[in-house]
């Protein structure tokens, strides 16, 4: 197993910035399908919850949310990706 260092994480995260943020969207799809319900169940007390700022502020998100055509482009993309041109 492999011994885990919270204060890595800045360094992990800075190592997939430049990746294109659908393979970084894709990167936390199968990251968020390693955690099972029992540890969010175990860790989270009943009734706290995240809005969008608070989860932003703790993955370290900076930027501003993407516009119409940016998310128009990177769904072309995953078509693009997934059906071929």
């Amino acid at each position: 197993m492999i011994a885990v260092n919270p204060e890595d994480l800045p360094e992990v995260v800075a190592s997939v910035t430049h990746w294109p943020l659908y393979d970084r969207i894709k990167l936390a799809q199968q990251i968020l399908k390693t955690v099972g319900m029992d540890d969010c169940v175990n860790r989270t007390p009943v009734g706290q919850r995240m809005n969008a700022d608070e989860l932003a502020t703790m993955i370290g998100f900076t930027g501003t949310p993407p516009s119409d055509e940016e998310c128009d482009a990177i769904v072309e993309d995953h078509r693009m990706r997934k059906y071929g041109g």
